[in-house]
């Protein structure tokens, strides 16, 4: 008596164990596109794009298995798989919006002293072109040295734009143009003042 009724209860705990992997995992489906969701407004894509692009490729894996599941007969279906997959990118994207964060602090960072020796920069340049010896032929030199400085100033202001708007990653890119430009006017101006300076 005692063995039938291990066996029932053996078979009933295995027709609910059948039937939870039977169910069709569309909570698992909204939790982990919820978090792809969040990590894509955190700026995963762009700050960490490995992490969100894995999460990407298991929440499609996911969807794909859970459709495959669907089209089969109710009592074979078993969408343990499709969960599995669920949970990777669900932690996946959780682990991208930290990561975004962490990075898009360091960007910023990093942003901010560029902005500050550029700037520095620019004031050096400017102040070498004033004091520079002014001797014949030399003012057209320097007049296109003051344009090139000028010019930069104001993709400096640009640059400095789209920081304060939070766009650090564009901003960092034109801050490294800029850069490269007021250091290339720089040596020249030394190279234009050392010249004249031995006239």
């Amino acid at each position: 008596m005692n063995k039938r009724v291990s066996s029932i209860l053996v078979a009933l705990a295995l027709a609910g164990f059948v039937a939870g992997c039977s169910e069709s995992p569309t909570a698992q489906y909204d939790a982990g596109k919820a978090t792809l969701e969040k990590a894509r407004l955190a700026e995963a894509e762009q700050y960490a794009p490995a992490l969100f692009s894995q999460a990407t490729d298991s929440l499609n894996a996911a969807v794909v298995e859970m459709q495959k599941q669907d089209d089969r007969f109710s009592a074979f279906r078993s969408y343990g798989k499709a969960k599995e997959f669920f949970i990777v990118a669900q932690g996946l994207a959780e682990k991208a919006v930290v990561e975004a964060a962490a990075e898009k602090e360091r960007v910023r960072l990093q942003d901010s002293t560029l902005i500050a020796e550029i700037d520095s920069l620019i004031t050096e340049a400017n102040k070498s072109i004033a004091a520079a010896p002014k001797g014949k032929g030399s003012r057209i030199d320097l007049k296109v040295m003051q344009a090139d400085i000028t010019a930069a100033s104001a993709a400096l202001t640009a640059a400095t734009g789209q920081f304060s708007q939070g766009r650090y990653l564009t901003a960092r890119e034109q801050l490294q143009a800029v850069r490269q430009q007021v250091m290339k006017v720089t040596t020249d101006i030394q190279t234009a003042v050392s010249r004249l300076s031995n006239k």
